[in-house]
């Protein structure tokens, strides 16, 4: 019983954070319901073309933001290429792959930063 009140009198030891740890405790993004619900549209009926996500645009530009979009083999392959540093968007995506009944793989490629799934139909 001695070492459990040792324990509990003891005060208590603040740890310091800085300001860049604190950011990224707080820093949390999420996928806007726009985005999920244009490419939700896109899976169903795919084209070429491009988009420039309205999630993330606090911290990237409209260029980083920008996911290229193409439909090969009469549109039952949807390849997605963006900005591997949206995570929250990969997740999205393949939650959405799922919800439809679709295959999903992904392939990153580190040196340019560029995240690519490719959607089964």
């Amino acid at each position: 019983m001695g070492k459990f009140k040792d324990f509990v009198s003891r005060p208590a030891i603040k740890k310091e954070i800085d300001m860049d740890d604190r950011f990224l405790l707080s820093e949390s993004e999420h996928v806007e319901v726009v985005d999920i619900a244009h490419f939700k549209h896109i899976l169903q009926n795919p084209t070429h073309g491009k988009y420039v996500l309205r999630s993330y645009s606090d911290h990237y530009t409209e260029e980083e933001r920008e996911v290229e979009i193409l439909a090969l083999m009469g549109r039952k392959v949807v390849k997605l290429t963006y900005n591997a540093d949206f995570l929250e968007f990969t997740q999205e995506m393949v939650d959405l792959c799922d919800d439809l009944g679709y295959k999903v793989e992904e392939e990153i490629e580190r040196p340019i930063n560029t995240q690519t799934l490719t959607i089964y139909r």
